[in-house]
């Protein structure tokens, strides 16, 4: 769908005019629409064949006996509820001609807006004798039991007579069939059974386009006045005083030409109110239409709301926050297509009204689908083509499973499109797990209950209940071998073909069965192909597991797609080496650091080289530790980062032996972003230090630590687990001839999240840090030079009483 605003003009295909404002998972072109094309594309082959055995090549009958077998029945034993338009022709008469796969352009002129729509028609026949009518048939592959009355696939599938009367129309607009009489036939086709059915197009096709066309002239009109909107969108100063450094960075960033930037900026820096004012400047001035912003965790997302709080007035500017499917679910909302469908039209959802308040919010959406019994999920696709700002999770960027949302959205043009990636840093490894695919035994046994309640054929039955049993047997593997590959290989070639030929989209089942069921097909390209940058393994017993090790391919190729992308994070160095997890190596790439003046000599490092907190050797400095902390904490109150809980309680427990007095508060496990915030607060009244966990929802991306804590421990680099999938990813580097194969997968991800909790100590002039790095390693040189400049060249303490010293000067 491109838009030509100045010429009030609007192209775009069949397909997007024909399913334009259909409530989304009731369009036969929406769920499972990939099992969906390969059946038409199937039957596409099937017909044409067939036709052209009678035909032949130049339009003469070709001799019975010569015809080849094709899977489709002969179109002539189908029931129709008109004469067939494979009829005989008189013998003397010229045989008719059929043609395939034919390029038509229709436009409509629709409230003072050009809609130019092309397709190609599916099959047309072109009859030798001038007065027969010309027959346009369009051939769609249903899930539906057939035949069903007329009256059914008018009202239930309307998206099929538009695109048909679109072709009718526009072989009518060619000056070499203005006179001509031309007629539609739509020629329904159940892959499962090869039953068929043909339904006419009984309305002229300019009356049955008219509605489509009204909607979406009134769409343009609003994207139109949107573009209007934004050209007076005018923007608040997001601080009371600018400082320079911030200045000069917006200044960069709005004359740095390339397409992708990466930005790096320390923690209270104002990365994301920087982002936002040189988007916003962007969708002003018609650059882009649409900013879309993309973070990795929910309480990024809280914080960009408050900064478009700060930065635009109310009314100017449609923000839709994009939330996870399942926080959508709502218990007793009828998810069967055909009910929520007419509870949809009763409730006559109007998604202009639903943006008047600018955004439309996850408990206002819920609510509404409960008042009008539709799953919240539907409307809030509906309300996405609307936005001019999305807030969503990588997943729907950068996942091929969730990809769809936005790829889906009319209209949706990376081309024209900013992205911005906040908290970047997580992107490659973020990629890699959007893209591995786990199945479980006990998500399957789920299944197979679903299947026989929902009365699946017996071969689905035999099929899964084969892939359940091999789940159930497996036993925990760091690789999968062969003899259990090439079963999985054969078990997902099976369920592949059924999915195929019957999809089970008649079965009333729910979402997660659906999810489980597509695994197996999901499984089988990599099965086949047994890509390299993939590892099978059995993580754990009843578990199957192709973890994907190298996603930089697919997320530099979805970046580039896009008008702009703006990558930032306070700890993307060493740039290099991030360019290249992201796939962009060898692309126009820009790099903007952004230093704060601020930070300088605002930390105290020492470097702890009394201990060696290796997994193999930490157990003999617990004590050690535990005194540290209690040393440290003595005056002040600080906080103690750990690589695990586990690290965490066990010098919890030494320091309840050694002062029982000494109150240490301890970070929940999986504590939303209120919860965290209400639990630091109550550290700093009651405790005199605070165990947290690197990486962790208080070690990253949450701003509550900045000028409130001025002692802060790490212990240990918090390298990351040992584990097949960084062992196979090390193999791989190296054979590619990586230098430093040990450093790209351990020690980089490890000291990014030592910066990236560091840099929540430090977030504006005048605050300033104690820091202590517990352990030996960070006085190597591999280690110490991937700390920020700001953490290097602290005082290095070898023994007890050089400790004592540091600690209490």
């Amino acid at each position: 769908m491109r838009f030509t605003p100045g010429q009030r003009r609007l192209e775009l295909a069949a397909s997007e005019f024909a399913r334009f404002g259909e409530p989304p998972s009731s369009s036969v072109f929406a769920a499972g629409g990939r099992w969906r094309a390969e059946a038409g594309r199937e039957w596409h082959d099937a017909l044409r064949k067939e036709i052209e055995a009678t035909q032949g090549s130049d339009g003469s009958p070709v001799p019975a006996e010569s015809k080849p077998e094709t899977r489709a029945p002969d179109a002539s034993s189908v029931p129709a509820e008109t004469p067939s338009s494979q009829s005989p022709a008189p013998a003397t008469a010229p045989a008719p001609r059929w043609t395939f796969e034919i390029p038509v352009r229709a436009i409509l002129v629709q409230d003072r807006w050009t809609l130019a729509v092309e397709g190609r028609a599916d099959q047309i026949l072109l009859p030798a004798d001038p007065a027969a009518p010309i027959v346009v048939r369009e051939v769609k592959t249903v899930t539906e039991s057939l035949p069903q009355p007329p009256a059914y696939w008018r009202e239930n599938r309307p998206a099929f007579f538009s695109q048909l009367a679109l072709y009718c129309l526009g072989l009518a607009q060619q000056p070499e069939h203005a006179t001509r009489t031309i007629s539609g036939v739509l020629l329904l086709v159940e892959p499962a059974t090869g039953v068929m059915q043909e339904v006419p197009l009984d309305t002229p096709p300019a009356a049955w386009l008219e509605p489509q066309a009204r909607l979406l002239a009134q769409f343009a009109e609003s994207r139109w006045n949107s573009r209007l909107r934004l050209e007076h969108l005018r923007l608040l100063n997001p601080f009371i005083e600018t400082r320079a450094e911030w200045t000069s960075a917006l200044q960069r960033l709005s004359d740095e030409p390339a397409r992708t930037i990466l930005l790096e900026a320390p923690t209270g820096f104002g990365k994301t109110s920087l982002a936002l004012v040189d988007a916003l400047q962007r969708l002003r001035g018609g650059t882009v239409s649409r900013i879309v912003y993309s973070t990795g965790k929910n309480s990024g997302r809280l914080q960009v709301l408050r900064e478009l709080e700060r930065l635009v007035v109310p009314g100017a500017l449609r923000t839709f926050t994009l939330n996870s499917r399942a926080e959508h679910d709502v218990p007793g909302i009828p998810t069967e297509p055909e009910i929520w469908r007419d509870n949809w039209r009763r409730a006559a959802i109007d998604p202009e009204h639903l943006f008047n308040e600018d955004r439309v919010s996850l408990d206002a959406l819920r609510a509404l689908g409960t008042a009008a019994a539709v799953p919240p999920w539907e409307i809030t696709k509906v309300l996405l083509p609307l936005a001019e700002f999305i807030l969503c999770d990588y997943n729907y960027l950068f996942s091929p499973w969730q990809a769809g949302v936005l790829g889906g959205i009319p209209g949706w043009d990376p081309a024209a499109t900013l992205l911005i990636v906040d908290e970047a840093h997580n992107l490659p490894a973020r990629t890699a797990e959007a893209r591995s695919i786990t199945a479980e035994a006990a998500e399957a046994f789920d299944a197979l209950d679903a299947l026989r309640d929902a009365g699946a054929s017996r071969d689905w039955l035999r099929h899964w209940e084969a892939w359940v049993d091999f789940l159930d047997e497996l036993g925990e593997s760091r690789e999968a071998d062969l003899h259990t590959l090439y079963l999985a290989r054969d078990l997902c070639i099976e369920i592949t073909r059924l999915w195929e030929e019957r999809p089970p989209f008649r079965l009333e089942l729910e979402q997660p069965v659906m999810d489980a069921l597509e695994q197996p097909a999901q499984l089988l390209p990599l099965l086949q192909n047994a890509p390299p940058v993939y590892l099978f393994r059995s993580p754990r017993a009843r578990t199957f597991r192709a973890a994907c090790l190298d996603a930089s391919a697919e997320t530099g190729e979805t970046l580039c797609a896009f008008q702009r992308a703006l990558l930032m994070s306070a700890t993307l160095s060493p740039a290099e080496g991030f360019a290249d997890a992201c796939g962009l190596a060898g692309a126009a790439t820009a790099w903007i650091p952004c230093d704060a003046p601020w930070r300088t000599d605002a930390y105290n490092v020492i470097v702890d080289a009394r201990v060696d907190t290796r997994l193999t050797t930490r157990e003999r400095h617990y004590r050690t530790t535990a005194e540290t902390v209690l040393s440290f904490a003595a005056t002040d109150f600080a906080a103690v980062f750990f690589p695990s809980y586990a690290y965490a309680e066990t010098i919890l427990t030494y320091l309840r032996a050694l002062d029982p007095g000494f109150r240490v508060a301890l970070q929940p496990r999986g504590a939303t972003p209120a919860q965290n915030a209400g639990f630091l607060e109550e550290a700093l009244r009651f405790d005199h230090a605070v165990f947290l966990v690197t990486g962790g929802g208080l070690a990253e991306s949450v701003d509550l630590l900045g000028g409130r804590v001025t002692r802060a421990m790490i212990v240990s680099p918090c390298l990351p687990e040992v584990s097949p999938e960084r062992a196979a990813q090390m193999s791989a580097l190296e054979r590619g001839g990586a230098p430093d194969a040990f450093r790209s997968v351990y020690l980089i991800p490890a000291m990014r999240k030592v910066n990236q909790a560091l840099g929540r100590l430090v977030r504006g002039p005048g605050q300033r840090a104690t820091i202590v790095l517990h352990c030996r390693r960070f006085a190597e040189a591999a280690t110490a030079g991937l700390l920020a400049p700001e953490y290097r060249g602290g005082k290095v303490v070898r023994t007890d009483a050089e400790w004592a010293e540091t600690c209490y000067a």
